[in-house]
């Protein structure tokens, strides 16, 4: 069997703007004293991107049609098994400094019993876009999100749900971690498989973490950073608020809309973090 190097990674892009795909793509092919091999999974309707890289590290695969966020990485992540010690599923919108990745591995590798990992994230102003979700979402909180128009009743329970209650600068374990910057140990991926390929996009990474989390352990570590461009679009385009909303009805479907075990899981959480703030 061939040596494994330290990490793969997958971007996947549909009609991404190739400058900003250009800033995430540098951010690791300059990741210093890290073996690597990334992977660009295209899914836009036409080759637009593939000349533009050149690096013997990466393997450009077009799909030729649009096979979704979560089945795009898998191809990748089942490479991971035997390729490769870690792996990170990277939008196509980040980037981050030259040590970073260094940095999140030295940390895993202290850490054995963490399966996933999400650094702070910060918006291009250098502000912490505070991304960390770390309880798992309910079905009142889709629709106080979504559909209810009280804000002023809703706020405070939204507000829960981002946990913006939370210090962001320290390190803490979560049920939900953004899936802007999935940074997997390989192994993991054995235990408790990919992506549900069930999720087109969105909710794919509520469910991945839910089920890392409850395998081993997830952490939210804010020692390193990456910035996050973030457009979220689906907030914008009503065809992708659409395939939002038959996300989160899939997950709750698969999990259970009366979900005792999302209950105990955000209870833990919430009782953890008190104690850490102590």
């Amino acid at each position: 069997m061939h040596n494994k190097v330290d990490l793969t990674v997958s971007i996947v892009t549909f009609c991404n703007d190739s400058e900003e795909l250009s800033l995430a793509v540098t951010s690791i092919l300059k990741s210093e004293g890290v073996t690597l091999k990334l992977y660009i999974l295209d899914n836009s309707p036409t080759d637009c991107i593939g000349h533009i890289f050149n690096d013997p590290r990466i393997e450009y695969i077009f799909n030729n049609k649009n096979i979704g966020f979560g089945a795009g990485h898998n191809v990748v992540m089942r490479k991971a098994v035997t390729e490769s010690r870690y792996h990170l599923n990277l939008n196509p919108d980040i980037y981050f400094d030259t040590d970073v990745i260094a940095k999140i591995i030295t940390y895993m590798d202290k850490n054995p019993s963490i399966g996933q990992l999400l650094p702070k994230v910060l918006a291009p102003d250098g502000t912490d876009a505070r991304s960390v979700r770390c309880l798992l979402p309910s079905p009142y909180l889709l629709f106080l999100k979504s559909i209810c128009p009280f804000k002023k009743y809703n706020n405070k329970r939204v507000e829960k749900y981002l946990t913006r209650f939370a210090s962001y600068d320290i390190a803490m374990p979560a049920p939900f971690l953004s899936g802007c910057f999935i940074f997997l140990r390989s192994s993991i991926i054995e235990k408790v498989g990919c992506f549900d390929e069930r999720f087109f996009m969105y909710y794919e990474d509520v469910d991945l973490s839910r089920r890392i989390y409850t395998e081993v352990g997830n952490i939210y570590y804010p020692e390193v950073n990456v910035t996050h461009i973030a457009h979220r679009e689906s907030h914008k385009n009503w065809k992708l608020t659409k395939i939002h909303l038959k996300s989160a009805i899939q997950y709750y479907n698969k999990w259970g809309w009366f979900d005792s075990e999302r209950n105990r899981i955000n209870n833990e959480y919430l009782t953890r973090y008190s104690n850490l703030q102590k």
